[in-house]
């Protein structure tokens, strides 16, 4: 794969140096955050929307920075009984995702929560 962008490495570098200057644990947390690298991740399968991820993650790893992966948690996303307008339901994978947004829905800031405060306790 191909380093990241000039620019991404010199903002990372500078919240790395900020954040150690001032005594500041960082630890990156990656998540997916597009439907297509969801779906392919439960099927067994790989989307190259995830390349950014690996690179980011392989730079911050590299400069000894933990790096919190949720790309196994997705699985959570399907079948998880969550209220939506006031019922309650199975969820999937759209449930969780602001259509061609990205962000997340309140959902899947629920799932977030939960799967941070998981991995925060390991």
């Amino acid at each position: 794969m191909k380093p990241l962008p000039e620019i991404t490495r010199k903002a990372y570098d500078e919240m790395v140096e900020y954040t150690r200057s001032n005594g500041i644990r960082l630890i990156i947390v990656l998540m997916p955050i597009q439907i297509e690298e969801i779906f392919c991740r439960n099927r067994g399968l790989y989307h190259p929307l995830e390349n950014y991820a690996l690179r980011a993650a392989t730079y911050f790893e590299k400069k000894g920075i933990p790096v919190l992966k949720l790309r196994k948690e997705t699985s959570e996303m399907c079948g998880e009984v969550i209220e939506v307008s006031g019922e309650k339901k199975f969820s999937g994978i759209r449930d969780y995702f602001i259509p061609e947004d990205g962000h997340l829905t309140v959902s899947g800031n629920r799932w977030a929560k939960r799967v941070l405060e998981n991995n925060s306790r390991n």
